[in-house]
């Protein structure tokens, strides 16, 4: 039985330096069904170099997504899996992950990113269920020591497939546990990390809003002097605007990762790529993500009105005041040409 760590890093770049160039290619695989055609994001390799961390050795690839996503993917062969060791490895590789993104122009690494472990296990003969029990499968996804409850591993391996008799695939929040006879397991790795990658996007996605609800509060909060009025409204008549950009181009982004999970098909990958948004629970995100869009829109657009409605108000008033003004100054010059003429 050979095992396999490979540890996932995803975080965003401070520029857009790498443009990767498209869409991958058709996944192969030795199953009959067909798998992915094209339809995920395709990353740019862009290093892959050897790395020791005693007693073990690997490598670690750096990838780039477009337009400004970097993932780090440390891979270590031929150890296993479930030795008391392979947490301290896998904590160990992570942390160097995120000291190469870091490197590379990643932004707050430690606080924005996606991190993920996927456990390959290949070369065995028989159904996995025989070879290593469920509290061992848990413990591993884990990384707990401890015994855990009956209970916290039924949850632990809900997610789970079986597509030939001698493979398994169990999918949890920040790992997953695949099995394969003869390692062919890339067409699992790649449907992972787009699941990882949706999640990094949501969350960046979700933290910009958030960024330009606290930006249209202050808007409001420092528009009460009557003369900035019309500058703020400016300037929120703006922000409404990138507003709108912003949220044609996440429906866009929205509509294409439906797009592509559909020309899956309903295929074994369609129904494990089900299964991993839901782990990852991308539905909840993507729906928590389009409420705040909407409900921010509506923030704008309110604050818009307002100082401009405010601000035409004033200029009524200004108007009236300006006549009056004419009226009085026509009455004076009235009053003194008539006593002029009258002497």
């Amino acid at each position: 039985m050979r095992g396999t760590l490979v540890t996932l890093v995803m975080c965003e770049q401070s520029a857009a330096r790498h443009t990767p160039s498209g869409r991958a290619g058709p996944t192969t695989s030795r199953r009959a069904t067909p798998l992915i055609q094209g339809t995920i994001p395709k990353p740019d390799v862009l290093t892959s170099e050897p790395i020791v961390l005693e007693p073990r050795k690997g490598t670690l690839t750096l990838k780039a997504y477009a337009p400004s996503i970097l993932l780090a993917e440390a891979t270590f062969d031929g150890i296993s899996l479930f030795d008391e060791d392979v947490a301290e490895l896998r904590d160990r590789a992570l942390a160097l992950s995120r000291q190469r993104l870091a490197e590379e122009g990643g932004l707050d690494v430690e606080r924005w990113s996606e991190e993920y472990s996927v456990y390959v296990v290949s070369e065995y003969d028989g159904p996995p269920e025989e070879l290593v029990d469920r509290d061992r499968m848990a413990a591993l996804l884990k990384s707990e020591r401890l015994p855990l409850d009956p209970a916290e591993v039924d949850y632990t391996l809900s997610v789970r497939f079986k597509y030939a008799r001698h493979d398994l695939v169990v999918v949890d929040w920040d790992g997953a546990l695949v099995f394969d006879p003869e390692g062919d397991v890339a067409w699992a790795m790649e449907l992972l990390e787009l699941g990882n990658l949706q999640l990094l996007r949501y969350r960046l996605l979700d933290r910009e809003l958030d960024g330009r609800l606290r930006r249209v509060a202050r808007l409001v909060e420092e528009a009460g002097e009557q003369m900035q009025a019309l500058f703020k409204a400016s300037e929120i008549r703006r922000a409404l605007g990138e507003l709108m950009r912003l949220r044609s181009q996440s429906i866009a982004d929205f509509q294409e990762v439906e797009r592509e999970t559909k020309l899956i098909g309903d295929w074994y990958a369609a129904r494990l790529y089900e299964q991993v948004t839901r782990r990852f629970r991308l539905d909840d995100w993507r729906r928590a993500v389009k409420e705040k869009l909407d409900g921010l829109a509506s923030i704008y657009a309110t604050a818009a009105d307002r100082f401009t409605v405010s601000w035409e108000r004033r200029a009524r008033w200004i108007e009236l005041v300006a006549w009056y003004v004419l009226l009085i100054g026509w009455s004076i010059l009235l009053v003194l040409d008539f006593y002029a003429r009258g002497h």
